[in-house]
């Protein structure tokens, strides 16, 4: 079966997934909705947790959450920031290398 993912998603998958493996993430599912206006989500796990990297369709809105896969408590222990253009990428990794550590998964900056 083709998959036929939004260009935005994919986009930032093949920017973001290189600093999800250096942090620990492996991808363990991915899910595309054509009849909820293109959405999609892909899931990364690394032990105690998962993140999703998830892409609103209506909104045309990439962002992340965090759940730590606690028995007791089934909230999202953390909201990345929400991006609508490659240039938000950045942010959005920087915050991703807050977050879950590692100093070298920082997307490299080819200007630098």
């Amino acid at each position: 079966m083709e998959r036929h993912h939004p260009a935005f998603f994919e986009h930032a998958r093949t920017v973001l997934e290189p600093v999800l493996d250096r942090l620990g993430f492996s991808l363990a599912e991915e899910h595309y909705h054509q009849g909820s206006f293109g959405s999609a989500f892909a899931v990364y796990t690394r032990r105690g947790g998962e993140l999703r990297l998830i892409w609103d369709g209506r909104d045309e809105i990439l962002f992340a959450d965090y759940d730590s896969r606690s028995l007791i408590d089934k909230r999202i222990d953390w909201l990345g920031p929400s991006i609508k253009t490659p240039e938000d990428l950045p942010a959005l990794s920087d915050e991703l290398v807050t977050k879950f550590g590692g100093r070298n998964a920082k997307i490299p900056n080819p200007k630098e």
